[in-house]
């Protein structure tokens, strides 16, 4: 549903980030000890995916040149013709699901590849956001909040691996929906 609407992410845009270092690790181009905004890259990977540290993963944006080029490497997770992405993707913190679900769809097909991301997807937030009634289901997931307070617009994110039975992927964005979290976990 409105896959394609480009809305501000919060902190799930740490996701492709994340995954754009590990895949850059496994080429031997970065090694997990260079340093990333003065901590080793394996600490900021923890940082960016289990606590959301917002300061270290502007590090790892910047690392990898400008915000554009930032951007413009985040592209090769996603399916969308470049006609169909508008500006405001590159100048700013939007993505749509529908993107986030590619990224998803990625790294589930290279689960094998990049199980350290894995676990820390499913150490954030173990009983918020998606997993808050997943009971014993594991749920690998990036979530994100935010709150302007000069608009009083509340956003709250998730995008995530749910690995039930038949796992599923599930990226919901929200805006101004009450209880995000709650919205987000039902």
């Amino acid at each position: 549903f409105n896959d394609t609407a480009f809305l501000f992410a919060a902190s799930t845009y740490k996701l492709p980030l994340n995954l754009y270092y590990y895949e850059q690790e496994q080429a031997g181009t970065l090694s997990p000890s260079a340093p990333v905004g003065g901590v080793p890259l394996s600490r900021a990977h923890y940082q960016s995916l289990v606590w959301s540290d917002n300061e270290v993963s502007h590090n790892m944006i910047y690392n990898l040149g400008s915000f554009r080029t930032y951007k413009e490497k985040m592209r090769k997770y996603f399916t969308m013709d470049d006609a169909d992405i508008p500006y405001t993707y590159y100048s700013g913190n939007y993505y749509c699901t529908a993107m986030m679900l590619d990224t998803l769809q990625y790294l589930y097909e290279r689960q094998e590849n990049f199980p350290e991301l894995l676990d820390y997807m499913k150490q954030a937030q173990p009983e918020e956001y998606f997993a808050r009634y997943a009971g014993d289901t594991e749920v690998a997931h990036k979530y994100g909040f935010f709150y302007d307070e000069e608009e009083a617009v509340v956003t709250g994110n998730d995008v995530g691996i749910n690995y039930a039975p038949h796992p599923f992927l599930l990226a919901v964005y929200t805006k101004n929906a009450g209880d995000g979290v709650e919205v987000l976990a039902r």
